[in-house]
């Protein structure tokens, strides 16, 4: 019995034949995803940020030290529950420079507020990953069973209560009181252009600006992975033009900046917290801050071109599906509701004065028109109302002989009635 495959030795022992075979290998739990982690050498760093983040999360619940085997169903289950408990952790530690600073002093120093929590769709997104590593032990045969293969609940939903349109009137006081140039077409890259911050900011380049044609290649590091997703043409939107050429003519695009270079020269510093300086910015514009500053950026411009342009032709400016732009991005605003209260199809409200009848005329005359038609054919009944009979079983009664007498021209769908009028 040695010989045979585990396949059939599993159906054997199903069915009782033999014993169930232990291929589990007592592994802790710490060194089998330090190992899978440090073998991902295609996938990208942020990609590897979460995956450490959720070896930590693991780790400090079950123990560095527990058996990769010992871990359960109902332990995946509490795994999760502990997320839903724990103070959530700051993403990136800051720089000496942003230490010393006195907006970090008084963080410090002010009284501490209540702990933050994790989102719920952080969550889900944590226990997913988790369940991608207990499934990278299944492969290895390490476990039998992955315990978070029946964990519901692990995709990201949308949170439409964070959901913000950010107008154009707001985009222009937050313009305004950008310091300079770089950050006031960072964000009109983001509002106007829709491109992902700060991924696809950083890797355009002037080269990828037709002046001529008025394209932009945006490339993504988000779709890189995906055939035919590495890049992307955009319009060099009217929003953006004056934006783009006030930063092209002070770095003198050809003389002493080459076509190689980056658009944005500042802000590339992995540590540089484009959100936390967004913030300030909102602050001296006097603009009420939103939530998710730059995905809601992307967001109102992918709903202002859906309602410009086909679906399919907003989607694929920004990056997208129709379906991700349905359910993470196309937002109704307070200008479609104008829209249908003000457009050409809207009904005009009714005159105190005017009578009732007045009022539906007014409010729509086709349908009006057809009520007239019908009004002056009701004198007369077709055979069939009253007869009872189904289509094409028509009979005459001695009423309608005496209405329509013999001109009533008999078809197989009805009566074409032609009244006799009284001498």
């Amino acid at each position: 019995m040695a010989v045979i495959g585990d396949g059939l030795h599993a159906k054997l022992a199903k069915c009782g034949l033999v014993t169930q075979r232990n291929r589990t290998i007592d592994v802790s739990l710490a060194v089998f995803l330090d190992g899978y982690i440090a073998k991902q050498l295609d996938k990208k760093r942020s990609t590897l940020i979460c995956l450490t983040q959720c070896r930590n999360d693991l780790v400090e619940y079950f123990g560095a030290e527990r058996s990769v085997g010992s871990v359960t169903e109902a332990h995946a289950e509490d795994w999760r529950q502990w997320l839903r408990l724990r103070p959530a952790r700051p993403g990136r530690r800051k720089s000496p420079k942003a230490r010393a600073s006195k907006a970090s002093y008084r963080d410090r120093n002010t009284s501490k507020l209540p702990p933050k929590r994790l989102q719920e769709n952080t969550i889900r997104r944590r226990c997913g990953r988790a369940r991608q590593l207990f499934q990278a032990a299944v492969k290895h045969r390490l476990i039998d069973r992955n315990p978070f293969a029946e964990l519901r609940g692990v995709s990201v939903l949308p949170n439409k209560a964070r959901d913000y349109f950010v107008t154009r009137d707001d985009a222009d006081k937050v313009i305004a009181a950008c310091p300079d140039s770089q950050w006031r077409l960072l964000f009109a890259l983001s509002r106007y252009g829709g491109l992902r911050c700060p991924s696809e900011h950083l890797e355009l380049i002037w080269s990828d600006i037709d002046w001529e044609r008025g394209r932009i290649v945006i490339r993504s590091p988000k779709t890189a992975h995906h055939a035919g997703k590495e890049s992307r043409v955009i319009p060099l939107f009217p929003e953006l033009r004056p934006f783009l050429e006030k930063v092209r003519d002070e770095v003198r695009l050809g003389i002493d900046a080459p076509l190689s270079q980056p658009v944005i020269t500042r802000y590339r510093d992995r540590n540089a917290n484009l959100r936390s300086q967004l913030l300030r910015i909102i602050a001296r514009s006097g603009v009420k801050p939103w939530p998710k500053l730059f995905q809601n950026l992307r967001a109102s411009r992918a709903t202002e071109l859906a309602a410009e342009h086909p679906g399919h032709v907003a989607a694929a400016w920004l990056g997208h599906s129709t379906i991700v732009a349905q359910k993470h991005y196309w937002q109704i605003t307070d200008a479609d509701f104008q829209q249908a209260l003000t457009g050409p199809n809207a009904n005009p409200p009714a005159s105190a004065d005017s009578s009732p009848d007045e009022s539906r005329a007014a409010q729509n005359p086709t349908q009006s028109a057809k009520d007239l038609s019908t009004s002056t054919m009701s004198g007369f009944r077709t055979p069939c109302e009253n007869s009872g009979k189904t289509k094409g079983e028509h009979s005459w009664s001695s009423d309608d002989k005496q209405k329509y007498g013999r001109g009533g021209s008999r078809t197989r769908t009805g009566v074409t009635p032609q009244r006799i009028l009284s001498p």
